[in-house]
């Protein structure tokens, strides 16, 4: 038996903690799942799971296995873990720092989205088909050229510029910090930015 730092106590049988993730923001359930590990647990079971994104963001190794339906990047930037999920995943499963997949940044309306392609095979593309599609708000940069074909039509692309850069580089910083890497090696490579060209694209369909 023990406790995390949230008073929460944690029994581990077998190599097995399980913790009820009912009424539990996202932050405090991971927080509970890492005490978990720490503590010497192999696997963390989590049950009344419904809707809490980012379950097991930046863990490994260990397993995690869910019962109930996690939200988005379910193991985003994950090291190692493995999870298993009795219903289903949302977007952004296993969202790692490599490249993007279909639809990336579908409908996007704000915010920053940054695609480093680190680990792609060669000729894999940075971005799947579609990107951008919709996107009337924020901006994306991507660490290699995309094919216009892979664009949505909402979407242009254009070069970095030097506020360009040095926001990038800030972010490249805060990620090679948590898992490695080597900022100036990363910043070396081609970076592109997308921007939406419309700003409600789909504007005439909505009823409000």
């Amino acid at each position: 038996m023990t406790t995390d730092a949230n008073q929460q106590t944690i029994a581990i049988r077998n190599g097995t903690a399980r913790l009820s993730a009912a009424g539990i923001y996202y932050r405090d359930l991971n927080e509970q799942i890492r005490a978990a590990f720490a503590a010497g647990a192999t696997t963390v079971e989590l049950t009344e799971v419904n809707g809490q994104r980012y379950i097991g963001c930046a863990m490994g190794p260990g397993r995690i296995v869910i019962h109930g339906t996690p939200g988005n990047d379910l193991a985003m930037f994950g090291n190692g873990v493995e999870i298993i999920v009795h219903a289903n995943a949302q977007d952004g499963v296993a969202n790692i720092g490599g490249p993007g997949g279909d639809y990336l940044g579908e409908y996007m309306a704000g915010g920053l989205i940054v695609v480093l392609g680190l680990g792609r095979t060669p000729g894999q593309p940075i971005s799947g088909i579609y990107t951008g599609t919709g996107m009337h708000g924020g901006k994306m940069y991507l660490a290699d050229d995309i094919d216009p074909s892979r664009l949505g039509k909402e979407v242009g692309k254009s070069e970095l510029d030097e506020a360009d850069r040095a926001e990038l580089r800030e972010y490249v910083g805060q990620y090679v910090a948590e898992f490695g890497g080597d900022v100036e090696a990363i910043m070396a490579r081609r970076f592109i930015k997308l921007l939406p060209v419309s700003r409600r694209p789909y504007g005439q369909i909505y009823v409000y």
